[in-house]
């Protein structure tokens, strides 16, 4: 969180509070290195490695650092300088963040790269408070925050840093089938089926992903268009992608006219969340959460923090 005049418009001030500088505690790291053969070869040692090394190519070599103690020796082990081999360091810190991320019960990860994560903890559904003395109706209707940090080797402070994003992410976790008896319209939407084990980001959580629109209903099934892999889907196992637009029009059929206040009061919270004192309020908290596990944050907003390296 980092605040600094801008160099170019002396009239006003270019403010950066999103982004996290990184100082490293050692000048030097351990590797294995291998001579590059292919990328093949660079992509097989990678999915090999992925639960134990940072594996990445440097000239005309891989090298592959330990993440964890009992990580297996691989290639001839070399000491690299921190300084010299920054894009490596700062590929550390984003594998660092996942580990930690995914240690943590309440954060659900949608990508390791950059690492995007939703914070499921108690109380972080803006819907679910915005439905007080609805939630039996909209059971299933979520609006969590998610976050993205994007490691970057150089930012607004001349150093290795992470920039934080911030947005809300509307989930709709209910079976089109239970919709459709309840009176909402999915014809012409695009329908979500489970994600194969194999098909989603190493270190993230399996998902859904996008089947296709209805193009009709028939019977239990869905008929789809624009879909690549399935022309048609059981609506017991379809979900209406989580777009705000159609989370008010389900939020409408499933609440009545109480909808409109509901509605209200989650704008008013999604505000409260991307807006500039939310969003300032929630990545000090990140900062300070991450010090807490061991990534170590300067308290002071302008001073670099540091992440063992």
């Amino acid at each position: 969180m980092n605040h600094s005049l801008g160099s170019s418009r002396a009239a006003a001030p270019h403010l950066v509070y999103n982004y996290l500088p990184v100082r490293f505690t050692a000048d030097s790291f351990p590797a294995g290195l291998v001579d590059y053969q292919s990328a093949e070869q660079l992509a097989q040692l990678r999915d090999e490695l992925r639960q134990t090394h940072v594996v990445a190519r440097v000239g005309g070599q891989i090298a592959c650092v330990p993440l964890i103690a009992e990580a297996p020796a691989v290639g001839t082990r070399e000491v690299l300088d921190t300084r010299k081999n920054l894009s490596l360091a700062t590929r550390m810190v984003q594998a660092s963040l996942v580990r930690t991320l995914a240690a943590w019960k309440h954060f659900e990860i949608r990508r390791a790269d950059p690492p995007t994560f939703v914070s499921r903890a108690p109380g972080r559904d803006l819907l679910a408070q915005a439905a007080q003395g609805h939630e039996s109706e909209l059971a299933g209707l979520h609006v969590y925050p998610q976050y993205r940090l994007d490691v970057r080797m150089t930012g607004p402070s001349g150093c290795p840093g992470i920039i934080v994003g911030i947005k809300t992410r509307y989930e709709i976790d209910i079976p089109v089938s239970d919709l459709l008896r309840r009176g909402v319209r999915v014809a012409g939407r695009y329908v979500l089926t489970e994600t194969a084990d194999d098909e989603h980001d190493h270190g993230a959580a399996p998902g859904r992903h996008a089947a296709g629109a209805v193009e009709a209903v028939d019977g239990d099934r869905l008929i789809l268009r624009d879909a690549p892999g399935i022309q048609q889907v059981r609506a017991a196992d379809a979900w209406l992608e989580g777009r705000r637009d159609i989370v008010e029009d389900v939020v409408r059929v499933l609440a009545g006219p109480a909808h409109v206040k509901i509605m209200e009061s989650l704008d008013e919270a999604a505000f409260g969340l991307v807006g500039a004192e939310g969003r300032l309020a929630r990545i000090t908290e990140i900062a300070e959460w991450l010090g807490r596990r061991g990534l170590r944050w300067a308290a002071r907003p302008t001073s670099t923090r540091t992440v063992p390296g």
